[in-house]
């Protein structure tokens, strides 16, 4: 935005004002507020200054349409995005046509450039093609610095007509959205030190980076190809680049995500951006200067420089849009060059087709007529080989009677022969079984004699056990004796 800067210390007085205000999870955990084109920080007005209803609580953005994995009909070329935003709010059309700007939401489709939505109380519409999209979104103060709580950011995939497999985001996983700078920046010749490309914001929002493991990289390299700003970042911060853009031209920024391996982290295309800002050498000595206000007292915006901004915002604006017709129209005629090609391709493949079928088809008919032939030739000469196999056999003489007597001869003795093996087998197999039969007898005659060995022993053993018992018993009947002949005595 062409917008007047004010003196560094009018906004360093008022940066410390804000910073004092602003308590609570903004200012203990989260970056602090850039300085950087911030003159807005002089206004007492909640929607242009870029302050929360409530300091303690945190600013929530959420996407109500489209929804998460929502389609649309295929050739749909406008959607309209609902939002709901809690604990900040956007400027009155009054306050924005007075003031040109103030709180708002930038929305990225894709990774292009953000749209500005400065009223979320209708659906902000944005130009879409067929395929998948991914949309981002986060509130954003009067000078584009983003606010940076987890509930800030809001993030959808959705479709239009068929998934063309593009924006796979992971959601669980890093996502690195540039934001600014973005446009053009101009220098005044004669002043540069009142140039709003003297100090250009650059400003990011960082979603699940692990910065322990993982850095966005910022470089710019000017209209002569040498790099005028490169860096780093440790921790999710603005950033403020001061006096780097002292030539007019295109200035090429490039941002992207790496790991410790400085190699790129990927998610759905997201992580790797490139731009071009352009600085503009312009002559202001020639407009009426606006006076500088002091620190207490609200920026009255200059008219010229309004109307200059205002039409330089909508220049701005509306590159997206002619980017996308422009784009569309490309997409439109590369479509219709593409069909024309199909339509031409699917032709020529149809007579290339035809062509081979018609020559398939004279191949197979002359491969049919040249096995008809040979099978007729084979026919043929089978025919003259039989004819010449039933001459042999007439011509064939019959065998002299002595030779057939020699033949019946052999024959017999190969008769006997035979017999002679057949009664040899039949003897050797007779032969075999006795044997078997013999040493089964003597298995059984000796498994016989060893039980006999075995009960002789076990009556030996018995009879023994009956001589003990007798033996046993007469001792008692001798002892019983005693006993009887001991009473009988004492009686």
């Amino acid at each position: 935005m062409l917008r007047r800067v004010a003196v560094c210390a009018v906004l360093c007085v008022a940066a410390v004002a804000v910073a004092s205000e602003d308590k609570g999870k903004e200012a203990a955990d989260l970056p602090k507020v850039c300085e950087c084109g911030a003159d807005y920080f002089r206004v007492d007005e909640p929607r242009l200054n870029g302050k929360p209803f409530d300091a303690n609580k945190p600013v929530v953005l959420k996407i109500v349409e489209p929804a998460e994995g929502q389609s649309y009909p295929a050739g749909t070329k406008k959607i309209g995005v609902k939002f709901r935003l809690e604990n900040y709010d956007l400027p009155t059309e009054e306050q924005f046509a007075k003031h040109k700007g103030g709180n708002h939401v930038h929305v990225i489709l894709d990774n292009n450039p953000y749209a500005a939505c400065y009223d979320v109380g209708k659906p902000f519409e944005i130009d879409v093609a067929d395929g998948a999209h991914v949309l981002r979104a986060f509130p954003s103060r009067p000078w584009h610095e983003s606010w940076k709580n987890d509930e800030a950011f809001a993030m959808v995939r959705f479709t239009v007509g068929a998934d063309d497999g593009k924006h796979k985001v992971d959601p669980k996983g890093p996502v690195l959205t540039y934001s600014r700078p973005k446009g053009s920046y101009t220098i005044d010749k004669n002043n540069k030190a009142k140039s709003n490309a003297d100090e250009v914001l650059f400003d990011f929002w960082a979603k699940n980076i692990d910065w322990s493991t993982q850095r966005p990289v910022v470089e710019i390299t000017g209209p002569d190809g040498k790099k005028i700003y490169n860096k780093k970042f440790s921790k999710w911060d603005s950033d403020c680049i001061k006096g780097k853009f002292k030539k007019a031209g295109a200035y090429k920024v490039t941002f992207k995500l790496l790991d410790k391996d400085g190699k790129e982290i990927d998610n759905g295309g997201l992580n790797s951006t490139e731009r071009t800002i352009n600085i503009v050498e312009v002559d202001a000595s020639a407009a009426p200067a606006a006076p500088v206000a002091a620190p207490a007292v609200p920026a009255a915006p200059v008219k010229a420089e309004a109307k200059e901004e205002e039409k330089e915002e909508k220049k701005e604006e509306a590159k997206p849009d002619e980017a996308a017709k422009k784009a569309e129209e490309a997409k439109k005629k590369a479509d219709k060059e593409a069909a024309k090609k199909a339509e031409a391709e699917k032709k020529a493949d149809e007579e290339a087709k035809k062509k081979a079928d018609k020559e398939a088809a004279k191949k197979a008919e002359a491969e049919k007529k040249a096995a008809e032939e040979a099978a007729k030739e084979a026919e043929d000469e089978k025919k003259k080989a039989e004819e010449a196999a039933k001459k042999g056999e007439e011509k064939k003489e019959e065998p002299n009677p002595e030779a057939k007597k020699e033949e019946k001869k052999e024959d017999v003795k190969k008769e006997e022969k035979k017999e002679e093996s057949k009664l040899d087998k039949e003897a050797a197999k007779r032969e075999e079984q006795f044997q078997k039969m013999a040493q089964k007898a003597a298995d059984e005659a000796r498994k016989a004699f060893a039980e006999a060995e075995k009960a002789r022993a076990e009556g030996k053993e018995v009879k023994a056990k009956v001589e003990e018992k007798k033996e046993e018993k007469k001792e008692e009947a001798k002892t019983e004796a005693k006993k009887e002949e001991a009473a009988a005595k004492s009686e």
